[in-house]
Parts: structure tokens; sequence; C-alpha cells
């Protein structure tokens, strides 16, 4: 770190003067924060999966269950237990819908809802799905989803490079020669037509390869006719699998058998498609083939497992499947994800429905409620997937593909509110028992739970204050989250201040701006929660002659003007992921510079990244919106006040992986830095 130089600041004497300027700036930027900080930036969600849950992070991760934010999807385990980790650094077990894009293709249904009701408009057919799956408990889209919905939702990417193999395909199954480079290349092809169409996207989860390929001898030989081995054995004799065969034949001789040629064949497919997948996806989950659980393919499985993260599971039965799930986790030592499942009950109109038709819709959500209480029992299942959003009717094979929403859109009012309550009982059960963990060991180390306290009369106006117990007026440090988080984001670093004993107030307000109403009404929240911590001060144990004003990403953006308004409580500014790049793009309008005077009080601002991140095309691996050349762009305008030695801008903590830690550390230090120019 730079050394900190001359801390000594000048203050405004009047806190009436500051508190009337700051309202007119208000009015005066309103308008400019709606195009700039709270539109969908690059590189994040549009808005929240549960949005006003303050159990849950963006993406649906609970906030109780901490990992490390590495800007992607990965895997941890905590506590013993397999998680998915979303891009924030939070737990997530994937609840999801598969087969949403549906909705736009009636087929033999007979009704186009997707028309009649929203006018083959996806913008409008999403904002339905929204409202749904957040009133049901769905965080996620499994796979077949729309571009427009991917852009919402944590999802999977999807693809077949094995080729036409997929079970469910029955007599139209194409078994390819994987030994010829023809194979290769349409492999390679496909691999990289879905690198196009889902990389780079901080909402995919994974990547999924071939559905349900039909390895499996018997079901092969029972669904097509032959089996994999069979096309390659009857291969003419100039073709590279025949060559391999005949090789294997020599090699093996009587002991050979279609059984172990099988395995040869799925160690040629995932030698070329895994290490390919790497290369093109390396900081992406691979999930693999989505394997049968009715026939699962052991010894091919094996042959998966060095380029697979996950195994994925397609169960057929309504029951779930403890003996195959908890031997496949034994044997693999692998994660679990149910990718596809659901079971089903008749109705007026068809009585013919696929997946395991049970008697009554009380027997499926019954079904349904212990199944995923079993299956998230269990120390390695990280999501399950529910096959078909809305019913769509196959003539050809006279069945249901039942939805959740009847082919009209109409809910299935039980079945909807069966799945709720089981959804939300699994949520439920995870964010209690983390919070429960979490306070046996003290969620915020000195003090335990933060006391929460409304500082306005609006439901979105609380605040958390985490108190310092040194016994005296403490130092206060300001906190707004960033986008997509809550108040809660402070317990990345509350323990830090704490030990130091300093008291942080983590203020709540909109968090997904769409309107000038919002951007008005969130400017006001924060003079409205700043002043009603200082008018407070005495009772909360605070010293409301020292407040450090810190915000990450969007929290330094709503925090920024006051900031720099020149109240004489306001002794320094620390800040993370500060003034994103969109802060800077109606410069006609407001630039941030424009807030920086010769009062302006001591600054640290700190990044993850490198200078020059955002330069990079917005694809790229290493592009970041949190650039810290942004931040040397206020150091200069300090400069130009005559004030640079107030200014510290930190910069390459991490320059992949990025735990949220980094841009703490010191923080502390930092804040209590200042008090000798009390």
């Amino acid at each position: 770190m730079q050394n900190r130089l001359g801390l000594s600041v000048c203050f405004v004497s009047s806190s009436l003067s500051w508190f009337f300027g700051f309202q007119r700036y208000i009015k005066q930027v309103a308008s400019f924060f709606v195009a700039v900080c709270f539109t969908s930036m690059v590189n994040e969600t549009q808005g929240q999966v549960f949005p006003g849950n303050a159990s849950f992070d963006r993406y649906g991760g609970y906030l109780a269950i901490e990992g490390t934010a590495t800007g992607r999807f990965h895997l941890e385990k905590l506590d013993g237990r397999h998680f998915l980790i979303t891009p924030d650094g939070y737990g997530f077990l994937s609840f999801g819908v598969t087969h949403t894009r549906a909705l736009a293709d009636p087929g033999d249904s007979g009704y186009d809802y997707f028309l009649q009701a929203h006018g083959r408009d996806w913008s409008k057919a999403n904002a339905k799905l929204q409202k749904s799956f957040q009133q049901w408990g769905y965080n996620s889209l499994g796979y077949d989803s729309h571009p427009s919905t991917r852009k919402l939702y944590p999802h999977f990417a999807s693809c077949s490079p094995s080729g036409k193999v997929s079970s469910w395909l029955g007599r139209s199954i194409s078994f390819p020669d994987v030994f010829s480079s023809e194979w290769k290349a349409r492999a390679r092809s496909e691999l990289e037509d879905m690198w196009r169409r889902y990389g780079g996207d901080p909402n995919l989860i994974g990547i999924y390869w071939t559905d349900m390929p039909a390895w499996d001898l018997e079901s092969a030989e029972r669904r097509a006719g032959r089996t994999w081995v069979d096309a390659i054995r009857n291969l003419p004799e100039t073709a590279p699998g025949k060559f391999r065969y005949n090789q294997f034949l020599l090699e093996r001789g009587a002991e050979a058998s279609d059984e172990e040629f099988l395995r040869i064949i799925a160690r040629e497919v995932y030698a070329f498609i895994g290490p390919l997948t790497r290369e093109l996806a390396p900081d992406t989950l691979i999930f693999g083939d989505r394997y049968s659980g009715k026939n699962f393919p052991w010894t091919v499985a094996a042959e998966a497992l060095r380029w697979i993260d996950v195994i994925s599971v397609q169960p057929d039965d309504a029951e779930y499947p403890a003996d195959l799930l908890n031997r496949v986790h034994r044997e693999t030592g692998k994660p679990v994800m149910i990718c596809d499942h659901q079971s089903s009950f008749a109705t007026s109109d068809h009585q013919n429905v696929m997946w395991k038709t049970l008697s009554d819709v009380s027997e499926v959500t019954r079904s349904h409620g212990t199944y995923l209480e079993q299956g998230f029992a269990t120390s390695f299942l990280i999501g399950y997937s529910r096959c078909q959003y809305i019913d769509r009717y196959q003539s050809q094979r006279d069945i249901l593909k039942q939805g959740l929403v009847k082919a009209n859109g109409k809910p299935y009012e039980e079945l909807v509110e069966g799945v709720r309550k089981n959804n939300w009982a699994v949520h439920g059960h995870f964010v209690a028992s983390a919070a429960a963990a979490i306070n046996e060991r003290g969620v915020s180390g000195e003090s335990g739970e933060p006391i929460r306290h409304q500082y306005g009369t609006e439901d979105r106006q609380w605040l958390l204050h985490y108190p310092s117990s040194n016994g005296e007026p403490s130092p206060v440090y300001f906190y707004a989250h960033a986008r997509g988080n809550n108040p809660r984001q402070a317990e990345k670093f509350v323990d830090d201040l704490l030990s130091c004993g300093v008291s942080v107030i983590s203020w709540n307000s909109i968090r997904d701006i769409q309107t000038l109403d919002q951007v008005r009404k969130s400017w006001e929240d924060a003079e409205t929660a700043f002043q009603w911590v200082i008018n407070n001060a005495d009772e909360l144990g605070l010293n409301p002659r020292y407040v450090v004003i810190g915000g990450t990403s969007r929290g330094s953006v709503i925090s920024w003007p006051l900031a720099h308004s020149g109240h004489p409580a306001i002794r320094g500014i620390c800040m993370q992921e500060a003034l994103p790049i969109k802060a800077w793009q109606l410069p006609n309008v407001w630039l941030p510079t424009e807030n920086v005077n010769k009062h302006s009080p001591p600054m640290q601002l700190t990044y993850f990244r490198v200078p020059g991140v955002s330069d990079l095309p917005e694809r790229h691996r290493a592009f970041d919106n949190h650039d810290p050349k942004f931040g040397q762009r206020i150091a200069d305008r300090y400069a130009q006040e005559g004030i640079r030695e107030r200014a510290e801008v930190v910069h390459s903590l991490s320059k992949r992986k990025r735990p949220y830690s980094a841009i703490w550390q010191g923080i502390g230090e930092f804040v209590l830095g200042l008090q000798p120019q009390l």
C-alpha cells in the first residue's frame, strides 16, 4: 500500500448549509442516475432472483453461506457439504425449470399462449415467468431457455457434441464413428457454437453435453435396434472406427466384449470433447452428459470423470433414488445434479402423460416434497431441475408433457402451491441452519447479530447496526452495499472493524432502480439514513463527529456526493470497486470528479483488477467495469485541488479469482488512521 500523508481536512462550519446544499444536489443529478448507475451493468444480472428477500444474493444464493467470490459460478465444499457458489461468493442450490423456451412453441397443444397473452414478446413473457418463479422458489432455468430469459436467471448451456445419440430418439439414433476426423470436426463445431451462444455470461452455471446418450447396450438394442458397438462393428473396413475395432479384437482375442469396447468408445469421446471444452471455457463448470438414472452407464461415466465437475443424472421414478445417487457420489467423489425430473398426474383431457404418473395432483406434490427433502439432506446434491414449465401435447405419440401451467398459461393451482411450499421449505432449511451455525460461532465476532433499526417510515428504510463493544462512543463506518446485494454484505468485513473498535452502519434502500422517482427516493434515503445516525449517535454509542463513508460498486456511487458534501461528521472515504464505468458515460450531465473539492476528506479506493481492464472487449475473460483507472481520475482531481496526499488508490488485489476479502483488507487501519486528526 502507498503511504498516507497529511490527513488534515478542512470542514465547512455549518451542518445546516450542508443539509440544504445536499438536497439541491440530489435534485440536479437524479435524472443522471437513471441512465448511468442503475441500469444493467456489464457482467451483472438484471435485478435479483428473489427481490426484497434479505436472505439471498442477486443470483439466489444464501447470504448466510459464504464461499469465495470469483465472478463465476464454481463449486466449494463448506462444512462437509457440496455447494455451488454464486459469482458474488454465496452458497447456491439450483432449483430450476427446464424447457422454458417451449413457451414460444405451442406445437400440437391447440392454443398459442405466447401469442395470445404476450404478443410473442419475450419481455412480457419473462415478466410473467419472473413473478411466478419468485413465488414458487425457483432460482434457475435448467437448460433449453431463451437468450432473453438467460439474462435474468442462472442457467445451463447445452449442446450435443456426441451427435444424434440421445436414447429418446429411438430408431432415429445415428451412432457416429467417433474415431474419425469428420466426427471430431462436427463435435468441435458443436462446442464452439455452444460457447459463442453462452460464453462469458456470469449467469452461466455450467455446461451440459449430450442429453441421455444411448450408452447402455441393452437399452440401446431395445430402443434403436442396435448399439454403438454394433454401429462401429458394421462400418466399412476402411473406416477409422472399424480399424480400431479390429485392433481391439486382435488385442483382446476371446476376452473381447461389447461392454469393453463401449468403454473404448466413451474414452475416445470424452478424451476429445473434455479438453476442448476446458480450452473453450476454462473457468466454467462442466456438468457433462445427462445420464439416464434407470440405466446409469457406470463404466462409461468412469471415462468422463477426468473432465467433468459434476455427475448429472435424469432419474425416472417418482421416489428419490437414494441407492443410485449414494453410489454415484461414493464411487466418483463428485457432487450430483438432478438435471431433469418430475412426476405427473392425468388430467380430464389427457390420460397419457409423460414421466411417472401418480394417482392425483396431491400425491404428486407429496412425492415432490419428499424427493427434495431426502435429496437435499445429503451432502452432495447441488440441484434439482423440474421438467417443463408449460403443457405441451405431442399428437404423434398422443402424450402430454406436463408443465406447471396449462397450455392456456393458467397454473395448476394445487400443483404450484405444493411446489411453492416444497421449494421454500428447502430454502428455509438452509437459511435457518446456516444462520444458526453463524450465531453459534458469532456472526459479527465481537457482538453477534446486528441490530436492525428503521431510519424512515417506508418499508425499505432500514439499516443494520453492528455495534463495537469497546465501551465508549465509537467511530462509524457508514456503508452502502453493491447492486444486487443487501446490507448483510457488510459481514464480509465487519469483524475487522469491530475488533478495531469501529461500529458499522449498513443501510438499505431501493436496490434495483428503474425510474426517476426511484432515483429521487434513493437519494433522499441516503440523506435520511445519514442524518438518522447522527441524530441517534448518543443512544447507539457512536461518535457523531467521526464517520467514514463506505460503499462497494453501486454503493460507492450512491454515497459519492454525500462523501464530498463537507458535513463536519465525515472524516474519510473508504470504498471498494468504486465508480464503475457507467458513472463516467454522461460527462455533460455529471462527473464524479465534480464532487471533489479542497475540503474533500482523506480517501482510500481499492480494486481487484489492474488499470485498463474496462478497455478490453466486453467478452474478454478479464474485462471488468470496475477499473482502477477511474479511481486514479479521482486521485488526479485531488491533486488539482492541492490535496493529492489525501488520496490513495490500491489495485491489483486479485488478478483472477477475486476473493472479496482482499478489497477490504486494511479497512480498520485506514479508519483508525484518521483518529489523530480529531
